[in-house]
């Protein structure tokens, strides 16, 4: 690694998918997109779906994240997410509908049961993958 780079390491419950040295990071966290260049101020941070950019080899990569935590370093980004996907592999119109069917399947539920939160845990996904197929974001 140089002065101009860090490590990044995405991780799932399945496997690490992702470790490499990157120059950028663009991450989608709680609040609103968060970025990460080399020498950032260490700290955690909770991620919602969304898309994960970075630049690795000189080329951008962009991978579909789910939720999650953060963890900043000054020289290395852990990101733990629940999922990760290749955008390339996103079919917007599945996403579409399953987000209809959660769409359906909420109002059917009162929101504090165990199907309506799950379905709006699933609707989020599904909108996070429509987001992070379009290659205009």
């Amino acid at each position: 690694m140089s002065a101009d780079s860090f490590l990044l390491e995405v991780v799932t419950p399945a496997a690490k998918v992702f470790s490499g040295t990157v120059s950028e990071v663009r991450a989608p966290g709680f609040e609103g997109e968060f970025g990460v260049l080399p020498g950032h101020a260490d700290y955690v941070t909770a991620m919602r779906p969304g898309p994960l950019t970075f630049q690795h080899e000189g080329q951008s990569r962009r991978l579909l994240v789910g939720a999650g935590f953060a963890e900043v370093g000054t020289d290395k980004v852990v990101l733990l997410t629940d999922l990760c996907e290749e955008v390339d592999g996103i079919d917007p119109e599945a996403a579409a509908g399953s987000m209809r069917a959660d769409e359906r399947v909420m109002l059917e539920h009162n929101p504090s049961d165990h199907e309506y939160l799950d379905a709006k845990a699933d609707q989020a996904l599904q909108i996070a993958r429509i987001q992070a197929a379009d290659p205009r974001d």
